[in-house]
C-alpha cells in the first residue's frame, strides 16, 4: 500500500554498462489520500433550537488532494461563515423559522466522496 511518506517522490532509471551510463526522463509520483471528514459540532444529527438561540455547525476536512467542500440547505448552496485551515464553520448568531432544514456537507477530491448532514429543527 503506497504511503505519502514512503512512495510520494521523484523516480529515475539509470542505466549502466562498461561504455557509460544514460537516465530516463524523471516521473513524478503522487499518493491521494481519501477525504477526512470530521464533525466537531454538534455532535448530534438533529439540532432542536428555540427562536434566538444560536446556531453553530464546524467540520474539518483534509485529503490530499485538497477536497472540494460544499454546504448546502435543503439542497441549496449556503456559504460558510468561515473557513481557517481544514476548519469549516457554518453559524447563525439567533435562529429563525426560515433557518430549520437539513444542512448537508459534501467532501469530494478524485479518490473519495464524504458527507454528513444536520437537521435543524426551530420551534
Amino acid at each position: 500500500q503506497p504511503t505519502v511518506a514512503t512512495s510520494e517522490g521523484t523516480y529515475r532509471v539509470i542505466l549502466k554498462n562498461d561504455l557509460g551510463e544514460t537516465e530516463s526522463t524523471p516521473c513524478v509520483l503522487t499518493v491521494l489520500e481519501p477525504v477526512k471528514l470530521t464533525k466537531a459540532s454538534p455532535t448530534s444529527d438533529v439540532v432542536d433550537l428555540k427562536v434566538g438561540e444560536p446556531f453553530e455547525i464546524s467540520f474539518d476536512v483534509g485529503g490530499k488532494e485538497a477536497p472540494k467542500v460544499q454546504l448546502t440547505k435543503d439542497g441549496k448552496e449556503v456559504k460558510f461563515t468561515s473557513v481557517e485551515g481544514t476548519r469549516h464553520v457554518y453559524s447563525i448568531p439567533e435562529v429563525k423559522p426560515e433557518h430549520q432544514g437539513v444542512y448537508k456537507l459534501t467532501a469530494k477530491n478524485k479518490l473519495s466522496t464524504e458527507e454528513t448532514n444536520v437537521a435543524l429543527n426551530v420551534t
